[in-house]
């Protein structure tokens, strides 16, 4: 029998991170449903204003676009904090952060069209041309196998693109 594999994380400090986490929440909703018409957490506000995912207007303009702005944020923080409670060695620690943070970047309502206020405003400007033109470099990129991040036909080896023989100097596990 194997023996019992310590904790990942301390118990206490999770549950006291989650009981913190858990009354920002319940302001969001308070704030959502109007029961509570304080102004917006300091530090959501500040977070929004700092993230460029949501520096566009519209983000403010609708209380629905809003909260899932703000409940983005806080619980964007809630996975980093999360991960920064991790134990373990080093290597491990940084591993896991690198994780959290990626996971909660792909999570941002910015990223899908029904949670972005400004696609879908381009998508209805646009009569629907803006959602063909991504759904068209969705196919050339699974069709490439790779995501395109740059016109690569503007890249000519010689002319603006250098090539010379060599070897990796670096090589690590990402």
């Amino acid at each position: 029998m194997l023996p019992p594999t310590p904790a990942w994380i301390d118990p206490a400090a999770a549950a006291e991170l989650a009981e913190r986490y858990n009354r920002r929440f319940e302001a969001l909703w308070l704030r959502m449903i109007g029961a509570d018409k304080a102004s917006p957490q300091a530090s959501v506000t500040q977070a929004a204003a700092l993230d460029r995912r949501f520096g566009g207007k519209e983000w403010g303009e609708h209380p629905y676009f809003t909260w899932l702005r703000d409940a983005y944020l806080v619980y964007a923080e809630y996975v980093r904090e999360l991960a920064a409670l991790a134990q373990g060695d080093p290597e491990s620690r940084k591993r896991i952060r690198f994780l959290a943070r990626q996971y909660a970047d792909a999570i941002a309502p910015s990223n899908f069209l029904a949670t972005n206020p400004e696609a879908l405003k381009l998508a209805i400007a646009t009569g629907g041309a803006s959602i063909a033109q991504g759904m068209a470099n969705l196919i050339g990129d699974a069709r490439r196998g790779r995501i395109a991040m740059t016109d690569e036909s503007a890249f000519e080896v010689g002319a603006n693109l250098a090539l010379s023989p060599g070897s990796v100097v670096f090589r690590n596990e990402l």
